[in-house]
């Protein structure tokens, strides 16, 4: 556990609204809130002896008045929120009540705010981890990325998606080096030729809420790629088709594939079906859909297991082979 919350405090050392500060060695003042169901957590994180100068604010999020946490926030140099919201009994698209009246002076404070969504019982899980172990795998693989001229997953059943590179193609790494969201373990990019037809198996990531009505699904669908769009799906469950034709209909944008993500956090062990944000850090392919033009909604696939070679070198096999490991 002391080698998790070490992890975090080094990524968070590097959180631009505190930086520069800690590179200076001045006191950096962190206010931490949780919920009941992450104070366990939470209380420990304040408790721990940090690596850098810190004086840390601890509060309740559900008993205390939004008019204090609104002064604690407006007091620290940066905030830490726990808490839970997809996975409440009765979960609202807004989130908790208790944060929905103070949704608007949060997000006015985005610039210093850390929000662990749902992580449950796996925070630990998400930083076990070190910050330097990810950056060199994000290293190897952008530096196997310069040479390569191509991209390609493939299923377990043998159907593959292959995109094209260009020369200095870029991709960006989220190493927990001065990231706004701390959790670590992402390299990703924008693939405008994608094409290919693979089966879905794994969960989901978004405002909209697949992953809580579906979980982890096993071969869900059959997704048909061209020229990084979707064109079309195969599917068998009704009550699915008809969500994910909703969600892709809903305006075109949500057919764009914008993200080719690689998540790079061997931590992660599993996917839960959370809707939390450190799920897209497990080992393997995601898929950013929608969020580039105006009016859709972004929504990551996030594969459970297959192949990912750049060229002819395989560095994925259902888990990181080779000096990826």
């Amino acid at each position: 556990m002391d080698k998790s919350f070490e992890n975090m405090y080094r990524c968070l050392s590097y959180h631009p609204a505190i930086s520069d500060k800690v590179r200076h060695g001045e006191c950096i003042k962190i206010f931490i809130g949780s919920d009941t169901e992450h104070s366990d957590i939470a209380q420990k994180l304040h408790g721990y002896k940090k690596n850098f100068n810190v004086k840390s604010d601890f509060a309740f999020l559900e008993e205390t008045s939004a008019d204090d946490v609104k002064q604690k926030i407006s007091d620290c140099d940066l905030f830490i929120f726990l808490y839970a919201s997809s996975t409440l009994k009765n979960a609202s698209p807004q989130g908790p009540e208790y944060l929905i009246k103070i949704r608007k002076f949060i997000t006015e404070s985005w610039k210093k705010s850390v929000l662990f969504k749902d992580y449950g019982p796996h925070f630990i899980e998400a930083f076990s981890e070190s910050q330097t172990s990810i950056t060199e795998r994000n290293k190897k693989l952008i530096e196997l990325s310069s040479r390569s001229q191509k991209i390609q997953y493939t299923d377990n059943q043998g159907s593959s998606i292959v995109g094209y590179l260009d020369r200095d193609h870029q991709w960006t790494s989220i190493d927990g080096n001065g990231n706004l969201d701390v959790i670590p373990g992402e390299i990703a990019s924008h693939i405008k030729n994608l094409s290919g037809r693979v089966s879905f198996s794994g969960t989901f990531l978004s405002t909209a809420p697949f992953a809580i009505k579906y979980g982890v699904v096993n071969d869900m669908m059959t997704i048909n790629i061209k020229e990084g769009e979707i064109i079309g799906f195969d599917c068998d469950n009704v009550e699915f088709n008809r969500d994910f034709n909703l969600y892709l209909n809903h305006n075109h944008g949500n057919r764009i594939v914008e993200e080719f993500g690689i998540g790079t956090n061997t931590g992660v062990k599993a996917l839960y079906g959370r809707n939390a944000g450190f799920e897209e850090r497990h080992p393997g392919l995601h898929l950013g859909l929608g969020g580039g033009v105006k009016g859709s909604h972004h929504l990551d696939l996030i594969f459970s297991g297959g192949k990912i070679a750049f060229d002819q070198t395989t560095f994925f096999d259902n888990g990181y082979v080779g000096s990826f490991r």
